[in-house]
């Protein structure tokens, strides 16, 4: 009997110990047999291939070759998964506590969502930030979850696999993809994971927007011309909004964070 869940990681030189952060907390979940659990590696030179050749007996599958990107990884990872349901779950990043297997498996079971999303932790070296998932109205102008909270069925991510095309927000079109096709979502109101705060498209945030701004006005006609110009006055932002990054200090960020996502908690 295939597994529920494939929980898939893709790495390229992430650091050994934030790759056995992940690793750990996928084997501490209590519903072990609900799990299959694989990493996907894009030719780490930095002791990631030995440090899983030495866990190898933990793994239901483990491969290392050059690939195209995140995506073309995250790919690879589907199709080396049997699970119903596909988890991407970041090197560094980790499940929320040993029991969201447990309790997501029995909605997955239960409700038979095509795509279950819930909310996510950020994690700061001094503080948390409670990052909640939006309503699915809120998709043209930003990403309803964090993709590390987003359950996938297998057979929809076979059958529409990430557009390579996009860099940095291929996740995101995959979601617009699904959402305009009418499949099921189900909004799981607690963390899924706990991620680090500076993913890939963040690092990449000029193209995330060039990315979403013709993703969305794509897929939401109806809305083109306000997308557009969404999209486009934020591009103009971004030097500003950068250089105020770099000179706020951390214990502002802290509160900004705290209104913006009204959640945020010291460690």
């Amino acid at each position: 009997m295939p597994p529920l869940l494939s929980i898939v990681t893709v790495t390229y030189n992430p650091g050994v110990s934030r790759l056995e952060k992940t690793l750990q907390s996928v084997l501490k979940q209590n519903a072990r047999s609900y799990i299959e659990y694989g990493i996907v590696d894009g030719g780490s030179t930095d002791g990631t291939i030995e440090f899983l050749k030495s866990h190898e007996k933990s793994l239901n599958f483990f491969i290392s070759e050059e690939d195209n990107g995140i995506y073309d990884a995250m790919n690879k990872g589907v199709q080396k998964s049997s699970g119903e349901w596909v988890l991407f779950l970041n090197a560094g990043d980790y499940l929320y506590t040993p029991f969201t297997i447990q309790e997501i498996g029995e909605l997955l079971i239960q409700h038979h969502p095509d795509i279950l999303y819930g909310d996510c932790i950020q994690e700061y070296p001094t503080y948390w930030v409670y990052d909640r998932a939006s309503p699915l109205e809120r998709l043209p102008y930003q990403m309803i979850a964090s993709h590390q909270s987003m359950i996938c069925k297998r057979s929809l991510l076979q059958d529409y696999p990430f557009d390579l095309s996009y860099k940095v927000c291929a996740d995101f079109d995959f979601t617009c993809h699904m959402y305009k096709r009418g499949v099921s979502f189900l909004y799981y109101p607690s963390p899924i994971s706990v991620i680090e705060p500076v993913g890939f498209s963040s690092k990449h945030y000029k193209k995330n927007l060039e990315e979403k701004r013709k993703i969305t006005t794509q897929y939401f006609p109806e809305k083109k011309i306000q997308l557009y110009f969404f999209y486009t006055k934020k591009l103009k932002l971004l030097p500003f909004i950068t250089f105020i990054k770099k000179i706020i200090p951390q214990k502002i960020l802290y509160i900004i964070h705290s209104r913006k996502y009204k959640d945020a908690a010291k460690k």
